[in-house]
């Protein structure tokens, strides 16, 4: 029995690892503003996460897909956090459970020393490989 619930748990992982990509079809349950004020949400965010070139650890360079958009990103390891870069909006995606992601979006503003307008996301997602 705890043969079965370790590889029930480490069987996503395990696909990751393999060049799998990974699909998580999210709904935003909150958004957060720099401040920390959050305001309830309800819509949809899909995104699609392939590797391109990783080492055996998942660390490398992938392809994040969302909106109609490909982007190149970087990632520490299979499981994120995922950072690209679209115009001028950096975009960080962190898994930070089984079912449950944060989206996060930093704008810079002018002059450069001024923080950046960010808004932060949760996210309760399906994943899929």
């Amino acid at each position: 029995m705890i043969r079965l619930l370790i590889l029930l748990i480490t069987l996503p992982f395990a696909a990751a690892a393999e060049g799998a990509r990974m699909d998580l079809d999210c709904r935003v349950t909150s958004t957060c503003d720099v401040d920390g004020v959050c305001a309830e949400a309800d819509r949809s965010v899909a995104f699609t996460i392939a590797p391109m070139q990783t080492d055996a650890a998942g660390a490398g360079a992938y392809d994040v897909s969302f909106g109609g958009r490909t982007n190149p990103a970087q990632a520490l390891d299979r499981t994120g956090p995922f950072l690209w870069q679209q115009e001028d909006r950096r975009h960080i995606l962190v898994l930070t459970a089984e079912d449950r992601a944060l989206y996060l979006r930093q704008t810079p503003v002018e002059p450069a020393s001024a923080s950046p307008v960010t808004t932060v996301d949760y996210l309760t997602c399906e994943v899929t490989f």
